[in-house]
C-alpha cells in the first residue's frame, strides 16, 4: 500500500480493501453514494479514458473526477473538476442525486457498453466494406 493510501486509514469513513474478487464488487458497490476518479492531472493522464466512469454510471452512481482528461461523450453525466473543487462537487452530486438521474446514468452506460460499441463499429464496417 502506498504512503498516500496509508494516510487515509485515519479516517473512519474510509475503508481500504486491497484487491477484491470481481464477483464481490457488485455487493460492495451497492452501498456506494458516488464514484470517484481522483487522478492527478499531468501529461500521462491527459490521454487516459477511465473505464471506471462507465462502471460507476452502470450502477447509477454520480461520478466525480478530476479534470485530467476530456470525456466529451460523458460530459453531461460525469463532473470533471479541478482538484480544489473536488470535495464540493462530490458533496453536491450526492446531495442532488435523484432516481431519474440514476436511470439516465444507467441508460448512458448501456449505450456506451462494449457490446453496443462493437455493434456500431460493425455497422460502419458493413457500410464501407
Amino acid at each position: 500500500m502506498s504512503a498516500s493510501a496509508d494516510s487515509l486509514k485515519k479516517y473512519s469513513n474510509v475503508k481500504l480493501y486491497g484487491a477484491v474478487d470481481v464477483n464481490q464488487l457488485p455487493a460492495m458497490m451497492k452501498n456506494f453514494n458516488a464514484g470517484i476518479i481522483p487522478f492527478k492531472k499531468d501529461e500521462f493522464t491527459k490521454n487516459i479514458y477511465p473505464m471506471k466512469a462507465n462502471e460507476y454510471l452502470a450502477l447509477g452512481l454520480p461520478v466525480v473526477m478530476t479534470n485530467f482528461a476530456q470525456l466529451n461523450d460523458l460530459a453531461n453525466f460525469v463532473s470533471a473538476v479541478d482538484a480544489k473543487d473536488f470535495i464540493q462537487s462530490l458533496t453536491l452530486e450526492i446531495k442532488n442525486d435523484t432516481f431519474e438521474k440514476k436511470q439516465q446514468r444507467v441508460k448512458i452506460a448501456i449505450s456506451n457498453s462494449w457490446k453496443n460499441k462493437a455493434a456500431a463499429f460493425e455497422k460502419i464496417l458493413h457500410q464501407y466494406a
